[in-house]
C-alpha cells in the first residue's frame, strides 16, 4: 500500500509525507444480483437469440490492512513504521440497467452446442471510505457519487445437453467525486473540503467453469 499526503497550505499541489507499506486483505466480499426479461418472442426473433433487458445491483466492501512499511516527510529523516498501521475500507453501492445477450445457434456435431453470451451495465455508483491512521490516531472518509460500468462476454460449451464447459470474462470501471473529511481528535482539528476528491476502481475478471445437469 503506498500512501500520499499533500499538507503544505501554500502549495497544496507538493506532497509532503510518502509511505509504503506491505498490505494484507481482511474481510472482503462483494453481492451483485440482477432481474432480467426475455424479449425475444415480442421482437419474433429466432429462438436461438435471446435479448433480456436488466436491473441490477451490487455492493462491495474492500478492507485493506497496511503494515511494516516505512514514512518518508519533507524535511525529516525516514521512519520506520513496524506493525499495523494503517487500515482503510472502501465500500461501493452500484444500481445498474442494462442488456443480456445470449446466441445458442451454433452446433458442433450431433452434440455439442456452442452458446455465446454479452452483458453490458451502466448506472450510479455510490461510494464511501474510512481510512484509519492507527499511529497518529487521525481518521478520513470521502463520500462520493459517480457511475459505474459493467461489461462482460464468455462462452460456454453444452456437451450432449448435461456437460457445461465455459469462461467469462468481465471488467467493472467505477468513476466517483465527493467530500473528504479529516479529524484529528488528539489536535482537536477536523476539515472538509470537495476541490479534487475523486475514488475510482478499475476490476477485471476472467472466471472458468464447469457444471453438470442431472
Amino acid at each position: 500500500m503506498r500512501d500520499s499526503d499533500w499538507l503544505d497550505p501554500f502549495d497544496p499541489t507538493i506532497r509532503t509525507i510518502y509511505s509504503k507499506s506491505e498490505c494484507r486483505a481482511e474481510a472482503n466480499y462483494s453481492f451483485r444480483g440482477d432481474v432480467d426479461v426475455n424479449i425475444s418472442d415480442w421482437l419474433r426473433l429466432p429462438q436461438s437469440l435471446e435479448l433480456r433487458p436488466l436491473f441490477a445491483f451490487e455492493f462491495q466492501r474492500s478492507n485493506l490492512m497496511a503494515h511494516d512499511g516505512a514514512q518518508w516527510a519533507t524535511g525529516e529523516p525516514t521512519i520506520a513504521l513496524p506493525g499495523d498501521s494503517l487500515h482503510f475500507r472502501q465500500d461501493y453501492y452500484l444500481y445498474q440497467i442494462g442488456l443480456r445477450v445470449i446466441y445458442s445457434g451454433i452446433n458442433v456435431g450431433k452434440y455439442i452446442n456452442i452458446r455465446i453470451r454479452g452483458e453490458s451495465d451502466w448506472g450510479p455508483a455510490r461510494g464511501y471510505d474510512e481510512d484509519k491512521h492507527l499511529l497518529r490516531n487521525v481518521f478520513t472518509n470521502d463520500r462520493t457519487l459517480g457511475y459505474g460500468l459493467y461489461c462482460s462476454s464468455g462462452l460456454d460449451m453444452v456437451v450432449a445437453k448435461a456437460v457445461t464447459i465455459g469462461f467469462t470474462m468481465d471488467y467493472l470501471q467505477i468513476r466517483t467525486k465527493g467530500t473528504h473529511l479529516f479529524r484529528d481528535p488528539d489536535n482537536e482539528n477536523e476539515l472538509e473540503w470537495k476541490d479534487g476528491v475523486k475514488v475510482w476502481s478499475d476490476q477485471t475478471s476472467l472466471t472458468a467453469h464447469i457444471a453438470y445437469a442431472f
